[in-house]
Parts: structure tokens; C-alpha cells; sequence
């Protein structure tokens, strides 16, 4: 299954076009490739959210927000340079197990009404292999899937992910709209 045809088959009709994404530009500034499921999903839904309870950057926020991001990260662990996770869940407390992430490493492309956020781990190699984070200050998963194979598994309740997911949500109707 194409997951990123799956999101934009079901959000496009609610969202307005997208005008033209200056994909080179934007990626020499980030200094890496965007992953190509993620951008078949910008090219055609703006920046959205998900029952505002979700948002989703689009190419230009994500690249302005990287190094702002970033320090937000630094200063939110008081200078620690990553934390570590363990099968999928992670402490930021100092836990010597497990991998470790490096917040360099990490990529911000979305935030929740509730202050967690969503990134990839930029690791080597191909940007469609990168893996998706979901974290705060103290609590972090990864997930080895793509990014929109993460949002359909989220949506569709087959990835255990306590930050994003609660007995309210989501529901059976999702309503998408332009995130600002």
C-alpha cells in the first residue's frame, strides 16, 4: 500500500491546492533530502493538522524551524546533546542502554496541541529509511516506518504511540484543515 497516496486521497478534498514547492532550494538549505513519501504528500496537501490536534510542517516552516528547533531541544535538556531509546520508548533521564540519539540527529516536522513533538532522525543513507520520533522533554518513542506510513498506522489505530494516541482519539472522522 502507498501510504502517502492513502493521505492525500483522503485530506485533499478538504484542504486548499498547493502552490509550487522550490523542492532544490529548499533542500540545499536543510542540507539533506526530503523523504520522497512525505513530499508526495506536500505537493499536494498544504500544511495541515489533523483534528487540530496534530500539525504537519510544510517544506518551507520545516526548513525555517530546524535550527530553532534544534536549540529548543538543547535548552529544553539543560546542554545534554541526546538521550537514550530502548525498543521504541525512551527516558531522557540519563540511561546509559539502548541507542543514542543525538539531537542533531533529529529533524522536527510536526507538533501536537498537547506540546510533543514529531521528527525523523536523520541517520545515513537514504531520507525514506529515516525513522519517526515522537517526544517531550522526558518521554520519547521511535518508530522505524516512514512518514506516512506512520500517520495512516496512527490514524488507524495499529501503532502504539501514547503521546499521540488516547481512548478520544482518533476517532472515525478525522477532519484536516490548513495548519497555521
Amino acid at each position: 500500500m502507498d501510504y502517502s497516496e492513502w493521505l492525500v486521497a483522503t485530506f485533499s478534498s478538504s484542504l486548499p491546492d498547493v502552490g509550487s514547492i522550490d523542492v532544490p532550494a529548499l533542500e540545499n538549505g536543510l542540507g539533506a533530502s526530503f523523504p520522497q513519501d512525505y513530499l508526495r504528500v506536500m505537493r499536494s496537501l498544504p500544511q495541515f493538522s489533523l483534528d487540530e490536534y496534530i500539525g504537519i510542517m510544510g517544506p518551507e516552516s520545516l526548513v525555517r524551524s530546524h535550527p530553532p528547533a534544534q536549540e529548543a531541544l538543547r535548552r529544553a535538556f539543560e546542554g545534554e546533546e541526546g538521550f537514550y531509546v530502548d525498543d521504541g520508548y525512551g527516558h531522557a533521564s540519563v540511561v546509559n542502554q539502548g541507542e543514542f540519539i543525538r539531537f542533531s540527529e533529529l529533524l522536527k516536522f510536526g507538533s501536537t496541541s498537547t506540546s510533543s513533538s514529531l521528527y525523523w532522525q536523520m541517520v545515513e543513507g537514504c531520507s525514506d529509511d529515516w525513522p519517526v520520533l515522537v517526544g517531550s522533554k522526558g518521554v520519547w518513542y521511535k518508530y522505524n516506518v516512514n512518514f506516512s506510513e506512520f500517520l495512516y498506522r496512527v490514524l488507524h489505530g495499529s501503532i502504539s504511540c501514547p503521546l499521540l494516541v488516547d481512548e478520544d482519539w482518533p476517532d472515525d472522522e478525522i477532519e484536516a484543515d490548513v495548519w497555521r
